[in-house]
């Protein structure tokens, strides 16, 4: 990611302002979007993953799976987590289950999951900073796929 330039910005308003804004904070507010490909995992479902832009969920990127009951989160994130698996068999994924505990390890098999603990951590915080300091650590590792 590179910063933008505020000579390259034709409005004169837009470019007085944003050069006020740069002067006071650095022009690392404005990054330039990178266009560069993103990795990705699949979803499993072709229309999401072109919705989503890269072809699956993003790497190296904290997804959030928001939505009213039983409309398959948990199954859609099943599914990452098994494509994961397979195009990483050396790392390991992790399922936070923020919820309502619909995680079960009987589930999980059925969809093809390896539950193997060094392929598959599932995580059940007690609450969602728990949880993300949970994942955040297992990051750190470098060895999580997703």
């Amino acid at each position: 990611m590179t910063d933008l330039d505020p000579k390259d910005l034709t409005d004169a308003l837009v470019r007085k302002t944003v050069q006020e804004i740069v002067k006071q904070y650095g022009t690392s507010v404005f990054p330039v979007p990178d266009i560069s490909p993103v990795p990705s995992i699949p979803t499993g479902a072709i229309a999401l993953d072109e919705a989503i832009g890269v072809g699956g969920v993003p790497q190296g990127r904290i997804v959030v799976v928001a939505g009213e009951p039983s409309t398959d989160k948990s199954t859609l994130c099943m599914e990452i987590v098994k494509n994961a698996q397979i195009l990483y068999p050396d790392k390991v994924n992790v399922y936070v289950d923020m919820e309502s505990g619909a995680y079960t390890d009987d589930y999980a098999n059925r969809l093809g999951i390896d539950l193997d603990p060094n392929k598959f951590l599932p995580v059940k915080p007690d609450y969602a900073e728990q949880g993300m300091v949970i994942v955040y650590n297992l990051i750190a590792t470098g060895k999580v796929a997703v």
